[in-house]
């Protein structure tokens, strides 16, 4: 089984977590191996730190890659580990991970409660390593939950699709657009629908 984690490597993002996490998810599946995509200012310090943990051999530092590298290393993946304590706006490599049929591990920061319902993954308590151990073995030793979460994740990730925000964005719009204000007349629908299909 392959675990992945792409991101930019600090130590906030939890690649450090995954790391920690290995020697007992190894512990319990020993043919486990972690692929860490990114480069960052900690990379160097995680090369280290897998030395450490006794797990080197189980772990590939792919430093930046292209994007289809990403997306081809996500497909071979069994499991995105993503235990960020980072203040995150809206991660969208979980987004990716899920559209590649990927269940993710990950904390409730920012929008990922939102984004990681259960069908989909599991959200720890917090960005520890005991807990992302406990989820990563729990969910691999499942191989059919595990593949009922993937078909779920990247369907799920449909729903944020480009062409999906444009088409609700336009409806919020026509709908906000077609009741009129407090004490004004009826406004001009077909000019506001023109408007609403350019900002869409």
């Amino acid at each position: 089984p392959r675990l992945l984690i792409a991101c930019r490597q600090d130590e906030a993002k939890g690649t450090g977590i995954v790391l920690d996490a290995l020697p007992a998810i190894r512990a319990a599946l020993p043919g486990v191996t972690l692929d860490v995509i990114g480069d960052g200012p900690a990379l160097d310090a995680f090369r280290t730190r897998a030395t450490r943990l006794g797990v080197a051999d189980a772990v590939r530092f792919h430093g930046k890659c292209t994007q289809a590298a990403v997306v081809e290393a996500m497909h071979d993946a069994d499991l995105f580990c993503y235990p960020t304590r980072a203040s995150e706006g809206f991660p969208k490599v979980v987004l990716e991970a899920m559209a590649a049929g990927l269940p993710v591990v990950t904390t409730p920061v920012s929008v990922l409660a939102q984004l990681v319902t259960p069908d989909v993954g599991v959200l720890l308590d917090e960005a520890a390593a005991a807990p992302l151990a406990d989820a990563v073995v729990t969910l691999l030793r499942a191989p059919a939950r595990r593949a009922a979460m993937g078909t779920a994740a990247a369907a799920r990730a449909r729903d944020f699709s480009l062409e999906r925000w444009r088409d609700t964005i336009r409806a919020q719009l026509e709908t906000a657009w077609r009741a009129p204000a407090p004490g004004a007349g009826h406004p001009d629908r077909d000019g506001q629908r023109v408007v609403a299909r350019e900002c869409a």
